[in-house]
């Protein structure tokens, strides 16, 4: 088994080998040194959009970030936080999500945000895993290119209602997903229905 960014090449690898290639925001076809005669099988996360170049390529999820703690431990009626975002600007949107979260600042809720600039400058790992632990509602936009994001997978391994934009729903890991699609984040009445129910209906 090797693990290689997409585009970084393999060198000389055994016959038989089975790829796993990640990293590809953008969805591309696997690089042609990925391809090479010695590969029996790719396995690859951002999996293009487009018809695969090659029978040997077959998606997996992206998953958890190195050092993801998060676990579905505490019912959700019974968890602190009512929604939570951490994570960085980006062109897909998120500033409209800012603005909204921005006026939602005295709705009454229980809740956190916070948006950085750039990677790396938001909470420690275990400081994100546990606020996920404790929260009902996750808000999981697009990232930077994709609207894929490891997000979306430590929400869900946390048990949260997930807030997601359009995922590629032909993916195996994506069909009956069970998120909640948001088409104009500038609009999150829905944390306020949804919070209704659970409060209501959830034990």
């Amino acid at each position: 088994f090797i693990f290689s960014v997409w585009d970084h090449p393999l060198g000389e690898i055994p016959k038989n080998s089975i790829v796993f290639s990640t990293s590809d925001e953008n969805h591309s076809q696997p690089s042609p040194n990925h391809l090479q005669d010695n590969v029996f099988l790719v396995f690859k996360n951002y999996f293009p959009k487009s018809q695969i170049c090659d029978s040997r390529v077959f998606p997996f999820p992206l998953v958890y970030m190195l050092g993801f703690s998060g676990i579905n431990s505490i019912p959700i009626k019974h968890r602190e936080l009512d929604y939570y975002f951490s994570g960085t600007f980006n062109n897909s949107g998120r500033e409209k999500m800012y603005r909204e979260l921005h006026s939602r600042r005295d709705d009454g809720r229980e809740k956190f945000w916070n948006i950085t600039q750039s990677w790396g400058e938001g909470l420690s790992m275990k400081d994100y895993s546990n606020l996920l632990t404790h929260t009902k509602i996750a808000l999981c936009p697009s990232g930077y290119v994709s609207k894929e994001s490891f997000r979306i997978f430590e929400a869900a391994k946390c048990g949260c209602v997930l807030l997601v934009d359009e995922l590629p729903t032909h993916l195996w890991y994506y069909e009956n997903f069970p998120g909640i699609i948001i088409n104009d984040w500038s609009d999150l009445s829905v944390i306020d229905s949804l919070l209704s129910d659970i409060y209501r209906d959830w034990e």
